[in-house]
């Protein structure tokens, strides 16, 4: 039997907001919660009185809670639902504005620019919050009778509630009972079959690697069915005449991924050996992520891993999925570029002040959390991330970052064009097990330990062979052969096995071992992207002294690791070196006077 159900009155909340929804009708209302909250406390909508009572009412907690809920200790039984979502979602339809006009829209004091919400989007997610399921396989939603929508539970015109939510964000979704995805934003309810830039955003990747249960919330009119093609995966209906569906997130995410390009939506009791028959359901060509890039299947990865380890918030402890949320992270996109960082620093087991940083300063906050985690006893890896981005100037550990804007657009500087940033991308990926076959023992140059100084040069040890430009080019045809091999940069370089260097003296130029890397071909022979079926290669950091005792990143070399124990043998006889890794370029501090 189920025990009472913990309120936000049990707790000491207090209703900061009401809006009768009868008052919003046909119309757009702004909403201000500013007069009664207080900066640094929790809010929470009550599901229960906008569905039931058809109220809009908001609590204030008189006390930050999360930490002793993370616990499990003093709330156990409170339950309550985090949206995300993006603030500038896809367009609204005329037919869709004309429907949701009876019900109404709101805006938000200090978050104009953003989308309006609509009432009938957000009943939406009330009644999904509000379903339970249960517990066992097929678990997807668990009642929670409270919501977490940022837009409405944090002071958007006070920079000090915000900074506070800013550093309470990891535990709101950590804590959630689950996290409601809306890939096409707040404003409406977006089908499977219609991409969205919610995989682009920043925020985003912390909102579905946190939670426990990340689920997508989007329209449907099949009632509940399950998706059968390359995988399966159950779709279950909100309510009957809702309009509207759920599935799991990691479902849903490997049907972006995965071909054929359409899935075949079929009753729960249809055999799966009928999902390729016309009359065995409904195709349904699912890309509301995108559809078969190379960061969804690190997504996908990152997630698995994420929440498979036993120790996620130790960044020494694993590398598993930490790679895959830098390569994320790379190809997402934000209007304030601080936030690139601010919204991963607390999946790599780091706390920052976001008041430390101006909203441009993308560039310090990235050395201070690669500070953190690295003086702290993590590895550096970002390091090898996709080859075909150029070096950062002023870091070049890290590739360039990329251009954004509020759209979900981002795109790298290459050669003098601008390249999208999905264009780009790699499928190289961080294997999950980084031991030698029929050997037992990892590849010893799997981390890079070291510490950052204040220019955000990386400081390590490590073994390395120089190297010199090589004029010689391949056969017609064919790959270049050790010790001749050719960058990602397209340039070509001769490895000098004998050095001919001093025990403490520095080649001018040198490339030093990283960790093996599995790339993954996009369709397999089954039409499935899997790690089972990838290629290892090991990844080489081409680096140039620019000045006595400091270097910086050129580009990278991959060599398919198919003779194992050469590589290895050949490695080993290198000699160690200390390096400094970054710059060329000065780095300097961006500040921006916010609000």
């Amino acid at each position: 039997m189920e025990g009472k159900v913990t309120t936000a009155t049990d707790l000491g909340a207090r209703a900061i907001y009401e809006l009768p929804l009868l008052d919003v009708h046909g119309k757009i209302q702004n909403v201000s919660i500013r007069p009664d909250a207080k900066d640094g406390r929790i809010r929470m909508l009550d599901c229960v009185a906008f569905v039931a009572d058809e109220v809009l009412r908001i609590w204030e907690f008189p006390e930050p809670p999360l930490k002793e809920f993370e616990n499990f200790t003093s709330w156990p039984d409170f339950k309550y639902s985090a949206i995300s979502y993006v603030w500038k979602g896809n367009p609204t339809d005329q037919s869709t504005v004309a429907a949701a006009n009876h019900s109404g829209y709101l805006t938000v004091e200090g978050a104009e620019k953003a989308d309006p919400i609509s009432i009938d989007v957000l009943r939406a997610a009330c009644l999904a919050s509000l379903k339970n399921d249960g517990i066992g396989r097929w678990r997807m939603v668990s009642r929670a009778e409270y919501l977490w929508l940022d837009r409405l539970c944090i002071v958007q015109t006070s920079r000090a509630d915000k900074n506070f939510q800013i550093s309470q964000m990891y535990r709101v979704y950590k804590c959630c009972t689950q996290c409601l995805i809306l890939p096409g934003g707040i404003g409406r309810l977006v089908p499977l079959d219609e991409e969205t830039a919610w995989a682009n955003r920043a925020w985003t990747l912390q909102e579905c690697l946190a939670p426990h249960y990340p689920l997508v919330l989007f329209t449907w009119t099949m009632g509940t069915a399950k998706c059968i093609g390359t995988s399966a995966f159950r779709l279950k209906e909100v309510g009957h005449g809702t309009g509207c569906a759920l599935a799991r997130f990691i479902d849903v995410v490997r049907a972006c991924i995965d071909q054929p390009m359409r899935f075949t939506a079929c009753p729960l009791d249809a055999p799966l050996m009928d999902w390729s028959k016309p009359e065995a359901g409904t195709p349904v060509d699912i890309r509301v992520f995108g559809k078969g890039h190379a960061d969804l299947f690190a997504l996908r990865q990152a997630r698995m891993n994420f929440q498979n380890t036993s120790e996620p918030d130790e960044p020494a402890s694993t590398r598993r999925c930490y790679s895959m949320i830098w390569r994320c992270a790379l190809m997402r996109a934000s209007s304030r570029p601080v936030d690139m960082v601010l919204s991963i620093m607390s999946l790599m087991g780091v706390s920052l002040d976001p008041a430390a940083f101006g909203k441009d300063d993308r560039l310090q906050a990235t050395r201070a959390l690669a500070t953190e985690i690295v003086n702290n006893g993590g590895s550096a890896d970002w390091l090898g991330m996709p080859a075909g981005i150029p070096p950062c100037p002023q870091m070049s550990t890290f590739p360039q970052f990329a251009k954004t804007d509020v759209s979900g657009s981002s795109e790298f500087l290459v050669a003098g064009r601008w390249c999208s940033g999905r264009a780009l991308d790699d499928w190289f990926f961080a294997p999950s097990n980084w031991e030698w076959p029929d050997r037992g023992h990892l590849w010893p140059w799997e981390r890079l330990y070291g510490s950052i100084d204040e220019a955000g040069y990386l400081k390590f040890k490590r073994k390395a062979c120089a190297v010199t430009p090589a004029t010689a080019n391949a056969p017609s045809g064919s790959k270049f052969q050790w010790p001749v091999l050719q960058a990602m940069d397209g340039t070509v370089w001769r490895f000098q096995d004998d050095t001919g260097h001093g025990s403490g003296e520095l080649p001018k130029m040198a490339a030093i071992p990283l960790w093996r890397f599995e790339e993954q071909p996009k369709v397999n022979e089954y039409g499935i992207a899997d790690m089972q079926f990838g290629r290892r290669a090991i990844k080489f950091m081409l680096v140039k002294q620019h000045t006595v005792g400091k270097f910086n990143v050129v580009s990278y070399f991959y060599v398919y690791d198919e003779d194992q124990k050469t590589w290895k043998s050949r490695v080993e006889e290198w000699k160690e070196y200390q390096f400094e890794v970054g710059g060329p370029e000065p780095l300097l501090t961006v500040r921006t006077n916010e609000a």
